[in-house]
């Protein structure tokens, strides 16, 4: 089931299981769920969400001429306000002489001006707002936007998954059929709810995730951080028969499981690069 949010993808996973999958479909399911749950593992271990969107962040002025900002790599700001001054952009790297914001990967900068124009972020609680873009193109956000359209009077097999765009939405949402069917003649009422379901023709569709944009400034997700994800999923689809364990046999003859730590120690290995050890904090 494509995720947007997910770290890796299925047909990686399959490959890298041993025995691989790649041939059968019975294990799709386990292994969709298992990559959604390792993923959000990851970004709670890492601190941050990682896929590439829009934020919209409050943030208390630092009386310094910069802020870091909660997400990141940035990759694009649109806008920046301190109290109710829209500070104007100064470019990347500042180009005009009057001043104005500018940033890189983690931080929003001020660079200096005229005479009464903000020359840093003034002291305040919640008086800064910055909206920007950051994060990585993930290997979900790639499977979302490769899914097709739907299709009338279409056979449709168990599994399958559609994007579908309800009317006042941008980007529309993931349509997962569980036990397929045929489609009608004319597209559904599409539900914009996550969870929600509709009956089309023999189909019914359930809204599973919401689809995304690839954002042509963002950086794909780092393979350290992939690699890791196919590892701990690889790990847990493997003693999936043995959850509750500590080990099997007795005296010499009994092998301990690890189940001490939440992720294998050369995954949390992998991860270490990518921990955001300074958040939070105003500046560092």
């Amino acid at each position: 089931m494509a995720n947007p949010r997910d770290l890796a993808s299925l047909a990686d996973c399959k490959a890298f299981i041993v025995p691989a999958l790649s041939a059968t479909t019975a294990s799709d399911a386990v292994l969709g769920a298992l990559i959604s749950g390792v993923s959000r593992s990851i970004e709670a271990y890492l601190g941050r969400e990682l896929m590439a969107q829009e934020w919209a962040e409050m943030r208390n002025g630092s009386g310094q001429d910069r802020i870091a900002l909660k997400h990141f790599p940035v990759f694009g700001v649109t806008s920046v306000t301190i109290e109710t001054n829209a500070i104007p952009a100064a470019g990347n790297p500042p180009t005009q002489s009057w001043g104005g914001y500018t940033f890189d990967d983690r931080f929003v900068y001020i660079s200096p001006g005229f005479i009464g124009f903000p020359r840093y972020f003034r002291r305040g609680v919640q008086n800064v707002q910055v909206v920007y873009s950051a994060g990585y193109i993930t290997p979900g956000m790639i499977a979302v936007a490769g899914l097709p359209g739907w299709a009338a009077s279409t056979l449709y097999a168990a599994n399958a998954e559609i994007v579908a765009v309800p009317p006042g939405t941008a980007q529309g949402y993931v349509f997962t059929t569980a036990g397929g069917g045929t489609s009608g003649a004319a597209a559904p009422a599409w539900p914009a709810q996550l969870g929600a379901s509709v009956a089309d023709g023999s189909v019914t569709w359930q809204v599973t995730a919401g689809a995304v944009a690839l954002f042509p400034g963002a950086q794909l997700l780092p393979d350290g951080i992939r690699i890791a994800c196919m590892q701990q999923v690889a790990l847990l689809f493997k003693n999936r028969t043995r959850v509750g364990d500590t080990g099997t046999g007795e005296g010499p003859q009994r092998v301990n499981y690890m189940v001490k730590q939440p992720m294998h120690p050369t995954t949390l290995a992998m991860l270490q690069p990518y921990v955001d050890w300074a958040f939070p904090g105003d500046v560092y």
